[in-house]
């Protein structure tokens, strides 16, 4: 190879490896997408002049064309172009096929029926969660598939551009359509992004930044805040009495599913253990089932915080040390065994520690009671397990 054939093959690599830098485009925005191209069916291999990146597409399911293409979104008009794509049936897919990897591109549907489904997944090697699809125009649609489809469930047609971005990248792309009714027409937009050469998944699973909570008389309060989320389906709440013994699912609060921005979640749990210190931890629910925990919580009982009922076990006598800091109240106390039969009292509480003692309490019988005190709004003030001998 002499000299000038050596430099030409040296400019050609140089301009495949680094057309990323030669090329600007970004992703398809509310601003750029209406003076985007669209790609005709009929235009395959494109050769994008804004990227450098050609793109064939491969069709399955006998999918078929249309003209007419003049859709709108939020009152702009897109590009027109004939033929588009004209997809009826739920056997129907298109496999388009960039000459480098892409981590961002766009497609213009069209909903025509009640039912239209649209669904995305990487084709080839590299990690498929760091996938997700977004739709500019989102009256009547949503997302659906784990954040990587998006369905449209209204009357009449709605079209929109669904942006379709993967941080991992990828040169191939399949697109399927699901459609219960009538058919979409569908068409690429000009506006791809292209990755770095060794692309790598930037998109982090779910980053819990923080898990709190606070004691309230009758409630714990969870608070807890996500850095990003990805494939998110819900986190369950958890708690344990001693920490050690098995966590026991309290409720569940749904996740956003894909998000780079922080998210604020909260529980209430209104049903709390009768222990001195409750135990708490999140389990994060991924689309696909797989699972992590956060750390662990613990919380003391405010109503622990308020007061204190001894000796524990009890032979005879007990004694409770009530802290009041609101002024004179009328408490209720209730004693309930593990049959549900209860005994009540009621007794005047006054400003400051007071410390009241239960005659009665020797004259019930032996075993597990629970006892609650109430103030005269129901507020509760202290939940407690108590033996007596």
């Amino acid at each position: 190879m002499n000299k000038y054939a050596l430099v030409r093959y040296c400019l050609i690599m140089f301009l495949m490896i680094n057309s990323n830098y030669l090329f600007s485009q970004s992703p398809c925005t509310a601003a750029n997408y209406a003076a985007a191209p669209v790609v005709p069916a009929n235009a395959y291999p494109y050769f994008s002049p804004s990227t450098g990146i050609t793109v064939t597409a491969t069709l399955g399911g006998g999918i078929g064309t249309l003209n007419n293409f003049q859709y709108a979104c939020d009152g702009i008009a897109y590009n027109g172009a004939n033929p588009v794509w004209w997809l009826n049936n739920a056997a129907q897919s298109i496999t388009l096929t960039f000459s480098q990897p892409v981590c961002s591109f766009s497609v213009i549907v069209n909903g025509t029926g009640n039912t239209e489904e649209f669904y995305f997944s990487q084709v080839g090697p590299g990690p498929n969660n760091c996938l997700g699809v977004s739709g500019l125009c989102t009256i009547g649609w949503t997302v659906i598939n784990g954040g990587t489809g998006m369905l449209y469930n209204g009357g009449g047609a709605s079209s929109n551009l669904l942006v379709v971005q993967n941080s991992s990248g990828s040169t191939t792309y399949l697109l399927t359509h699901n459609g219960l009714a009538a058919g979409s027409r569908y068409a690429l937009v000009d506006c791809f992004q292209p990755c770095p050469l060794s692309p790598i998944c930037t998109v982090l699973p779910v980053e819990i930044l923080s898990f709190d909570g606070e004691s309230y008389n009758g409630y714990n309060e969870l608070t807890w805040t996500t850095e990003s989320e990805l494939n998110n389906d819900y986190f369950v709440v958890e708690y344990s009495n001693t920490g050690t013994e098995p966590f026991i699912e309290l409720g569940r609060v749904d996740g956003a599913g894909n998000s780079n921005t922080l998210l604020n979640y909260s529980f209430t749990d209104k049903n709390k253990p009768l222990s001195d210190l409750t135990y708490y931890r999140l389990k994060q629910i991924d689309f696909d089932g797989k699972f992590t925990y956060s750390d662990i919580i613990a919380l003391e009982s405010k109503s622990n915080q308020d007061g204190f009922i001894y000796p524990n076990p009890s032979t005879g006598n007990l004694f409770f040390d009530l802290k009041e800091s609101r002024g004179d109240d009328i408490y209720t106390i209730t004693y309930t065994n593990v049959l549900g039969n209860f005994h009540k009292e009621v007794i005047n509480i006054t400003k400051g520690i007071n410390t009241y003692k239960v005659n009665d309490f020797s004259k019930l019988n032996s075993g597990i009671y629970f006892i609650q005190i109430m103030d005269k709004n129901n507020e509760v003030i202290k939940n407690q397990k108590i033996v007596k001998e």
